[in-house]
């Protein structure tokens, strides 16, 4: 629920190290890191359909970025209906691993 979107949520997320899930059923869902690890969650269309290799990739370099900080960074696809979600996971694990020759 969007109400919940708010600074003083994420002020006790954080006194508790608690990751507020970041995912895509809300429009321009906020990117708030509330925790030294975080969780998305990608539901697709009404939890059918797959992702562009575009979005998978474009997601995968922010979460590079975290990993690279040293976040842990969980993700769950339920975009299950028709078997997207196991297909898009693999990519996007794909997608946001090291670079070949690059630390991590």
């Amino acid at each position: 629920d969007a109400s919940w979107l708010v600074p003083e949520v994420y002020e006790g997320l954080r006194a508790h190290a608690a990751a507020l899930v970041i995912h895509d059923k809300i429009p321009r869902h906020p990117v708030e890191l509330t925790a030294p690890w975080t969780y998305l969650r990608f539901h697709g269309r009404d939890y059918r359909g797959s992702y562009a290799p575009q979005a998978l990739s474009a997601q995968a370099r922010r979460v590079r970025r975290w990993l690279d900080e040293g976040r842990d960074v969980y993700a769950y696809f339920n975009n299950d209906v028709a078997g997207h979600a196991p297909v898009d996971a693999l990519a996007f694990r794909r997608f946001s691993a090291p670079r070949s020759g690059a630390a991590g």
